[in-house]
């Protein structure tokens, strides 16, 4: 057998020594590096009626020059946000489902607040890509909560008599059929924002009437006295059904044009038996006001407005939860008690 000689050998040690270090490296777990999508948290419901479930989504892609990027600081659980969530309402799409339909942001480079509209994509989300005319400064000395809190009912009322009534002189005559809920009690600061000069407020609670800043209060009642009544421009109705119907009939015959707008059904009275000879008999032009009633562009316009009134509202009635907790806070949410409003943890902290 041919002898290796001790240079040789050496080199071959060498040599050995050389490639397993090498394949060591190579195969070393902490040389293996998967690059995985970046993701974000939202709350996502997965079947209708159910709540929502807080976990992490793909990351949104990066912003078209007509968007703009933000960090959701608060948003509402709206009567229209638990209607859709539960598939039962004219706009809800699909599964699985982001919740919301507004809030507010913030610009993570520049620090400015906004509200901001996303009816179609959902706001329960860690950031949101907002078409920029559908966002709107918030006022500095604004409260996050309370512009996510109220900002939906301002809608309902500010988009009734911009978007759906006709022109309306000042001083104009006002009802708010449902005046004691969330959206009737703020429809009293946008129609005199309007111009309206009197306000006449119909619900069943006689207490929380009476603590309103109203000029007639009418409580509704199996045998509703409507003497108060008198000439009205514009009805804004968040009951319908009986109620709706019973105030129709009350209407006195005049020449003025009565404009009564549809706005909800907090009564969850979805239909109004009302005699053909009241619409024959009587100058009544009936509208509904909601989405759909009104474009999204028409929306847009009137954002500044709405975010003036929603700055100047103080936060009552509203319970704040962290977004992480909205599979458990979710149920808190009812007809008659406090608004929901879901935050970020920053601004949990100092709620």
């Amino acid at each position: 057998m041919p002898k290796v000689s001790t240079t040789m050998n050496t080199r071959l040690s060498h040599f050995l020594f050389l490639f397993i270090s090498h394949s060591r490296n190579i195969f070393a777990p902490h040389h293996y590096h998967i690059v995985q999508a970046p993701k974000m948290h939202a709350a996502i419901v997965n079947a209708w009626g159910s709540p929502p479930t807080y976990t992490t989504v793909p990351d949104l892609p990066a912003p078209s020059q007509s968007q703009i990027r933000l960090r959701v600081l608060a948003a509402g659980i709206h009567r229209l946000v638990l209607s859709r969530a539960s598939g039962k309402h004219y706009t809800s799409t699909t599964l699985p489902h982001n919740p919301g339909v507004d809030g507010v942001g913030e610009d993570p480079t520049t620090g400015q607040r906004y509200y901001f509209a996303s009816l179609q994509f959902g706001s329960f989300s860690e950031f949101v890509n907002i078409e920029r005319h559908f966002v709107a400064k918030l006022p500095d000395n604004a409260d996050p909560v309370t512009a996510a809190a109220f900002m939906n009912p301002i809608m309902s009322s500010w988009m009734a008599i911009s978007a759906r009534a006709a022109p309306q002189k000042p001083g104009f005559t006002v009802a708010i059929l449902g005046a004691t809920s969330a959206s009737g009690r703020v429809a009293v600061d946008v129609v005199r924002s309007k111009g309206a000069g009197r306000v006449i407020g119909i619900a069943r609670n006689e207490a929380a009437l009476a603590e309103m800043p109203l000029d007639e209060r009418i409580v509704l009642k199996p045998e509703t006295d409507w003497s108060k009544l008198g000439e009205v421009d514009v009805v804004l109705d968040y009951l319908y059904g009986d109620a709706a119907a019973g105030m129709l009939k009350a209407l006195p015959k005049s020449e003025r044009e009565v404009q009564y707008i549809h706005i909800g059904s907090v009564s969850r009275d979805e239909t109004m038996m009302l005699p053909g000879a009241i619409l024959r008999g009587k100058r009544v032009a009936l509208r509904g006001a909601g989405p759909g009633s009104w474009t999204m562009e028409e929306y847009a316009k009137e954002l500044g407005g709405m975010v003036e009134i929603a700055a100047k509202l103080e936060r009552k009635g509203v319970t704040v939860e962290a977004f992480k907790d909205v599979e458990s806070a979710w149920g808190k949410a009812r007809v008659g008690g406090d608004r929901i409003v879901f935050v970020s943890d920053d601004i949990a902290k100092s709620a």
